[in-house]
């Protein structure tokens, strides 16, 4: 079966005991790493489930599917899962190696333009995110999401989906972060992962420091300026008397 990184793989599988007494059967898999396949059964009601043995009447069949899913990171090739139908006591009654074709594969990774940059309390900051498709097959509706903001903060991405990305090409998105004017001054961390209908990148956190207005800062030390000459004022006034 052929299909691409992540995708659901369907081996439609037949079992027939072909002796002259019932038995029931175990099922085993052996999937490459971080593959995962389950055994699906489906019931004369029509009910549908994960089963990892069967009770199969002497002369009579029962039919299956193995569905396997490969990560959405897998390479380009070919897999081998060898299964296994089994007695309880471990007597191998058959074995068949599925044979699976990735197509393509997908991955994002995420840059930022910087890991730590400042902002003045109730204004705002900008940067850029650059995502690249590290994969080998294209992705569709590429986006970016930024996550960890305190409540009352706006955060607008421009643009808001890019259709599609070629394997090995980029794009960059434009973040605005506006703090509000009640903002605790302090460290915030920030996360900005890149997404696709295919996969996502891992999350890359961004410090942002809220400052103080520099405006209200010189308008503190005029104050204490004029504070300070006020009682040196006074004081001299004082001490002629």
């Amino acid at each position: 079966v052929s299909a691409e990184a992540g995708k659901i793989l369907g081996f439609p599988v037949t079992i027939m005991n072909t002796g002259s007494i019932d038995r029931l059967v175990l099922l085993s898999v052996e999937p490459p790493p971080n593959w995962k396949v389950v055994f699906k059964y489906t019931t004369t009601g029509g009910t549908t489930m994960e089963v990892s043995g069967l009770y199969v009447e002497a002369k009579k069949s029962a039919s299956l599917v193995i569905e396997a899913t490969p990560p959405s990171t897998v390479g380009i090739g070919t897999y081998t899962i060898p299964v296994r139908v089994s007695s309880e006591k471990g007597v191998v009654y058959s074995e068949i190696n599925l044979k699976s074709t990735i197509t393509g594969a997908y991955a994002l990774s995420l840059t930022p333009s910087t890991l730590l940059t400042s902002v003045s309390i109730g204004s705002s900051t900008t940067l850029t995110t650059r995502i690249t498709n590290t994969g080998q097959t294209p992705v569709t509706s590429l986006g970016l999401t930024v996550s960890g903001a305190p409540t009352g903060w706006d955060v607008s991405i421009t643009p808001v989906r890019v259709e599609s990305l070629k394997a090995g090409e980029s794009y960059t998105f434009t973040v605005t972060v506006k703090t509000t004017a009640d903002t605790v001054a302090g460290d915030y961390l920030i996360t900005f992962t890149g997404s696709s209908d295919q996969v996502k990148s891992d999350g890359v956190q961004v410090r942002l420091t809220a400052t103080v207005s520099t405006s209200w800062g010189l308008i503190g030390v005029g104050i204490a300026a004029v504070m300070v000459i006020a009682l040196l004022f006074v004081f001299m006034k004082f001490r002629r008397r």
